[in-house]
């Protein structure tokens, strides 16, 4: 049997329970839509996966994350990358997977971090196209000396014939 007071005691945890997820969904796209933002874009909407047609669906997660899903006011994918604090080596794309340690920082903080996060990457994709640049033109080089050399061992008329 049931008593009145479980059922009161029921009711009561499962308004807290409703009230608590109701600030975590809010401080999770506030922190969605900051990220989008810092990625040059906007957060049309957002919702857990598995989600019924205009619902948010069941919020579902494990030892350090929760599962979303995201959808950019122009359409496609962003990838936004965050690289976690807590978790040394590991990197979260916010626009599925939004890393629960974001829950526990204000606003500020976690744009401070998104934006932190991107300015790295794009500094290693920078460095990486400068180092892709450099060994391109090394290749290039060799390839003109080895091609002036191989001229020099052709007589005038071979060099002319060639169209050197």
């Amino acid at each position: 049997m049931i008593t009145k007071k479980i059922w009161e005691d029921f009711e009561k945890l499962r308004s807290e329970t409703y009230n608590l997820q109701s600030k975590i969904e809010s401080h999770i796209g506030d922190v969605l839509r900051a990220a989008f933002e810092v990625y040059g874009s906007k957060l049309d909407t957002w919702y857990y996966p598995g989600a019924p047609e205009g619902g948010m669906g069941e919020l579902e997660y494990d030892a350090d994350s929760i599962s979303v899903v995201t959808e950019p006011k122009r359409g496609g994918y962003i990838d936004i990358r965050y690289f976690s604090r807590v978790h040394k080596g590991c990197d979260y794309d916010i626009s599925c997977d939004f890393p629960l340690e974001l829950l526990f920082v204000s606003l500020d903080e976690a744009k401070e971090r998104i934006e932190f996060d991107k300015k790295q990457i794009e500094e290693k994709e920078a460095e990486k196209k400068r180092k892709a640049k450099e060994r391109r033109q090394a290749r290039e080089a060799k390839k003109k000396k080895l091609k002036e050399s191989a001229a020099k061992k052709l007589t005038p008329q071979e060099r002319k014939a060639l169209g050197l």
